[in-house]
């Protein structure tokens, strides 16, 4: 029996691979399947990591970007095999997402977005204001740079959840939602069971801790393998896109704007540490609305839809802890902080792959547990 602690995206998604591969997995869930930060997500397909600029080739964070990469790549195949099992389409578009500047410091940050895009051969293009502004008529003539990422996407995490969730079950997994894994029982190195508040479930294969910024408050797992994740909050909120206000994704300085197949466009987000909150607050809104209606000042006519919280699992470098550990049977797959949605597909295949084959895959390696800053 596998089990894994944490039923959002990442949980959901290497559950539903092993039991393709005949394992037998239960999905421990403290709440609602993944009503944490893979709802609260963006879900945008745009491979990134400002720190790439000066790095080395062998950098953890060039072998970052890669995985972004090679993971964005893996979605159309993994959103038409979910679509064909369960009929739940998750909106996956390649419409491309821009970026602008409204001042010279956000001009040299989009100086830099584009020399990383193109060192690392990331498709981006220099816009006019002119062209920016045919793209997206409702951004500010205020604007004084643009860049398009045409290969940028998107696809809807809370469809991605309903999708994942109904895909584990059809293929014989079993989800226990509300089921909050207390303590991890561990005997001579070796992972024994994992323990809630009804039963004590043997692990007699492998346990995935993918508990997202819960991770490291289990009880019973060393400290020396205990990943050190803290939650980051953000805040967003959704308004209505009426009449296609707007048509592409925007990233930048300022925030991100992203709107959906549905008819909404989300505002996000803010970058908050403060532990566990996730109370909307009126100054994180007023931040949001603020930003916003700097790049696009007709936002503030628009309906508003919903505000939300969601809580990133952020590691102590900022990028995933992924595999085995010092302890036989413990695996991890956690701290994707605000990357987690494009990294999903790969992650479920390296997960899997271990758990099911015991292969250790070279993209893996750069990210377990035993990397300097990768644990407690």
């Amino acid at each position: 029996m596998v089990v894994i602690i944490g039923g959002g995206v990442i949980g959901l998604s290497i559950g539903w691979l092993l039991t393709k591969r005949g394992k037998e997995v239960i999905i421990l869930e403290e709440g609602e399947s993944g009503r944490d930060a893979s709802w609260a997500s963006a879900g945008m397909l745009s491979p990134d990591i400002p720190e790439v600029v000066n790095s080395q080739k062998d950098s953890l964070f060039v072998k970052l970007l890669e995985l972004q990469v090679k993971s964005k790549k893996l979605w159309p195949a993994f959103a038409e095999e979910l679509h064909e099992l369960t009929g739940t389409d998750v909106d996956l578009l390649f419409g491309g997402s821009l970026g602008v500047a409204l001042n010279e410091e956000e001009e040299k940050s989009l100086e830099a977005v584009y020399k990383r895009h193109a060192k690392y051969n990331l498709k981006i293009e220099n816009l006019s204001v002119q062209e920016a502004l045919a793209l997206e008529p409702n951004l500010t003539h205020e604007i004084r740079k643009a860049v398009f990422r045409p290969e940028d996407g998107q696809v809807e995490p809370r469809k991605v959840v309903k999708a994942l969730r109904e895909a584990f079950i059809k293929s014989g997994g079993k989800l226990y939602e509300h089921t909050p894994a207390r303590k991890v029982e561990i005997k001579d190195s070796v992972v024994k069971a994992v323990i809630t508040d009804k039963e004590t479930i043997p692990v007699n294969d492998k346990l995935v801790l993918a508990a997202g910024a819960w991770s490291d408050k289990i009880e019973g797992i060393p400290p020396s393998v205990s990943p050190s994740i803290r939650p980051m909050k953000g805040q967003v909120l959704a308004v209505s896109n009426e009449s296609n206000f707007l048509k592409h994704i925007i990233i930048g300085e300022r925030g991100y704007y992203v709107p959906r197949k549905s008819g909404r466009l989300l505002v996000g987000a803010t970058f908050e540490d403060v532990g566990y909150d996730t109370v909307n607050t009126a100054g994180g809104i007023l931040e949001l609305l603020s930003k916003a209606s700097d790049v696009l000042p007709g936002i503030k006519k628009l309906p508003l839809l919903e505000t939300w919280v969601g809580l990133r699992p952020r590691s102590s470098d900022d990028a995933p802890i992924l595999g085995p550990t010092t302890v036989e049977g413990l695996v991890m797959a956690t701290g994707h902080f605000h990357i987690g949605i494009i990294l999903t597909p790969i992650t479920a295949k390296l997960i899997a792959d271990y758990v099911a084959d015991d292969n250790i895959a070279e993209d893996m390696k750069p990210f377990m547990s035993d990397r300097p800053s990768g644990n407690a």
